[in-house]
């Protein structure tokens, strides 16, 4: 089992990243959320993996910390769950929100990633729940107020302002939220913008005062 790699990255291109190591290029299939962390090519950069082979081939994934990795262990260990099925959560939902829905039981967040429907969505809750608490790996989190659909109507409203996809949800996410605010999809435009401000100072100055 490979536990992790450190190399130079290569290149990205969707969900995929090809790491160079000692003139050897892995190709690792990696989450939104590992993408939109991943330093620019010629970076050195550490990624956990988990190897799974098939009759079809073998497939390396790679995850940007090791909270990212238990979580993908735990959901393909659920029946009906592939690592395609968990990928695609981990691209819906980052690593602290996707643990937090599970632990509350928030089957309708959980269904919002491609390839999970409800029953599916319920069998994650019912065989997960409690084994994510006793992980030493996952950070405790609380329940999830925050709906989903906010977070996807957040990260359109700045797409229309002029960020890429990747680049807004990558601020949604990450765009640190007063504690006194609600959370809605124009409170995380608000916050994510000026976590944008240093990046693109003049669009996001512009984009401020359209709000």
């Amino acid at each position: 089992m490979i536990a992790f790699l450190r190399g130079i990255i290569v290149a990205t291109q969707g969900e995929t990243a090809i790491i160079e190591i000692n003139g050897i290029g892995f190709l690792l299939q990696v989450s939104a959320w590992t993408a939109n962390r991943l330093p620019p090519p010629g970076t050195e950069v550490k990624l956990y993996t988990h190897l799974i082979s098939r009759e079809d081939g073998s497939f390396l994934y790679g995850f940007y910390d090791q909270s990212e990795l238990e979580l993908f262990r735990f959901l393909i260990s659920v029946g009906g769950v592939g690592p395609k099925a968990a990928m695609g959560l981990l691209s819906t939902l980052n690593p602290e929100t996707l643990q937090a829905a599970v632990t509350g039981g928030n089957v309708e967040m959980l269904k919002r990633a491609p390839g999970i429907g409800r029953k599916t969505a319920e069998r994650i809750v019912l065989e997960l729940k409690d084994r994510l608490g006793k992980s030493t790996l996952l950070k405790k989190t609380a329940p999830v107020e925050i709906s989903i659909t906010e977070e996807n109507d957040a990260v359109a409203a700045l797409i229309a302002l002029g960020y890429g996809e990747a680049e807004a949800r990558k601020a949604v996410q990450q765009a640190p939220t007063p504690a006194d605010i609600t959370n809605t999809a124009a409170d995380m435009v608000r916050a994510a913008l000026k976590q944008l401000s240093a990046a693109n100072p003049g669009l996001a100055a512009r984009n401020q005062e359209a709000l």
